[in-house]
């Protein structure tokens, strides 16, 4: 059988957004992506066999923009954008990110073997992603980054039996910052871990989410 980790969290969050006013999004039960069995709200394991990588990532991503919608106006745990993305551009330089992704969701490949994938985008809080051929659950980061990265409050620490705090979350926090955001991903692309195309867009992201100005003196 089919195990979530979202499960009842899952259902908790369609009826959040539902007492708030906000209508969850359509696909979210148009398509099947989501279904009750025994009680439980999961993803259709039948999508394990008919999508690809990104595909279930971009299926995934349907049940998290539902926790958008029902803490959009609350401390959502955020790690800042820029931040994420400049950990991408020096992850995939020394190879802990095996594959980025430049989808709707924005995607750094940990694991093959189960799946293990980091994600965010603009509008959605970076996490963690396991998806087993038997379970499919997440965990929300917070924190900054470098070195302070950590599971967020109320967060698994271990998902679908995967230690994500101990395996995971400690390889992010010791990836070394060697260069900043653009210059990160043109590194990476000189040591040819990613193509023309994947640079483009994170060097654009990182042009979107601009470095924080520093403080003006107030000495005077």
């Amino acid at each position: 059988m089919f195990v979530s980790s979202i499960g009842a969290h899952g259902i908790d969050l369609v009826r959040d957004c539902e007492a708030a006013g906000a209508t969850p999004p359509s696909r979210l039960r148009d398509n099947a992506i989501v279904r009750t069995v025994e009680g439980t709200t999961m993803p259709d394991p039948n999508l394990r066999f008919t999508m690809s990588r990104m595909k279930r990532i971009s299926g995934f991503f349907l049940l998290f923009s539902a926790l958008c919608c029902s803490y959009a106006s609350e401390a959502l745990a955020q790690v800042p954008i820029r931040q994420a993305l400049t950990l991408y551009g020096n992850a995939v330089g020394s190879g802990l990110c095996r594959q980025l992704g430049v989808n709707s969701l924005w995607v750094c490949m940990l694991s093959y073997s189960p799946d293990i994938y980091l994600t965010f985008n603009a509008h959605a809080a970076l996490q963690i992603i396991v998806w087993t051929p038997t379970c499919v659950g997440f965990s929300l980061l917070d924190g900054t980054w470098p070195n302070e990265l950590e599971i967020a409050s109320g967060e698994p620490e271990e998902v679908c039996n995967v230690a994500v705090k101990e395996n995971y979350l400690k390889r992010l926090n010791a990836q070394a910052q060697k260069a900043d955001c653009e210059e990160s991903f043109i590194r990476a692309r000189i040591m040819n871990r990613i193509n023309w195309k994947t640079t483009q867009f994170y060097i654009q992201q990182c042009k979107l989410n601009p470095a924080p100005l520093e403080d003006e003196d107030q000495s005077e």
